[in-house]
């Protein structure tokens, strides 16, 4: 049971924006038109929270306020109170406030509880240090993309980046000078890839960056750029660092993220033997 609740959640999760409107206000009608066919002899007042829960969740904070407000006007008036009449604008008044404040508060907390979770999403596919995805959300990625390539036909590349002499840093300047040299890579790596690009820490000194749908040619322009912008952004803090690259392009990609990200680690350290501070690129396929 929490194996297929899991499942559903992730699928709402994953629904589009403009989707997630029109299913918000579905559940709202639906809920509506209960309320109106039970009359005042059922009460249905609890179900509100559906639309208004799933809006505040899936939409916005605001989304889920505002469904909360017309919840609480359509209870109002669905379900009047035989009061005296001059106490009924006061009454309907009181009923609204009651009804919309605790729709709020639940729409308040449901949209917080969200914003938590996305939160901690977010921190356990990230590196802690640098912002960058850290392995196991790196693997995810390869492995999604690999299957998509595979699907679609279309060539893959995975740059494979390690620090040279980046433990003299450590032991000359300290851990703390070293900890912010590895974030300024991984800014530097970030602010200069595309948006569909995943970069990673790998772990210690070394990074990779995966270009999805790009060849042998495309992988032959933006390596070069990468190397270049962090070969200058270390020139900024004087940083005596360079960096080993591997290259690696795979018209057709193996069956596995291990399989890519070991091939193209063999690459860079190719790169290391042959002298450091350089890129070595290779096209392989499956």
């Amino acid at each position: 049971m929490n194996t297929r609740l899991h499942h559903f959640m992730g699928w709402l999760q994953h629904l589009p924006r403009p989707f997630m409107h029109v299913l918000t206000l579905a559940l709202f009608v639906a809920v509506a038109g209960l309320d109106y066919v039970s009359g005042t002899y059922l009460s249905l007042s609890a179900l509100y929270c559906l639309p208004v829960s799933l809006a505040a969740w899936r939409i916005s904070r605001n989304a889920g306020i505002t469904t909360a407000v017309l919840s609480a006007v359509l209870i109002v008036i669905l379900n009047p109170r035989e009061v005296r009449a001059d106490l009924a604008t006061a009454v309907m008044l009181w009923n609204f406030i009651i009804v919309a404040c605790l729709f709020t508060v639940v729409a308040v907390l449901v949209a917080e509880i969200g914003r938590l979770l996305e939160s901690e999403r977010a921190l356990a596919r990230t590196d802690f240090l640098t912002g960058a995805r850290n392995r196991m959300a790196f693997m995810n990625d390869v492995d999604q993309e690999i299957l998509r390539a595979l699907r679609h036909g279309q060539a893959l590349s995975l740059i494979y980046i390690d620090l040279d002499d980046f433990k003299a840093i450590n032991d000359r300047l300290g851990h703390r000078e070293g900890d912010r040299l590895l974030q300024a890579v991984s800014q530097t790596l970030l602010q200069t890839v595309r948006g569909i690009d995943a970069v990673a820490r790998l772990g210690g000194d070394e990074f990779v960056v995966l270009l999805p749908n790009a060849d042998s040619d495309a992988a032959a322009i933006v390596a070069p750029r990468l190397r270049e912008a962090l070969l200058n952004r270390m020139l900024l803090d004087l940083w005596p660092v360079t960096f080993s690259i591997g290259v690696l392009t795979c018209p057709i990609p193996p069956n596995s993220a291990e399989q890519l990200i070991h091939r193209a680690d063999e690459l860079m350290y190719r790169a290391k033997q042959s002298g450091k501070d350089r890129l070595v690129y290779s096209l392989q396929s499956a």
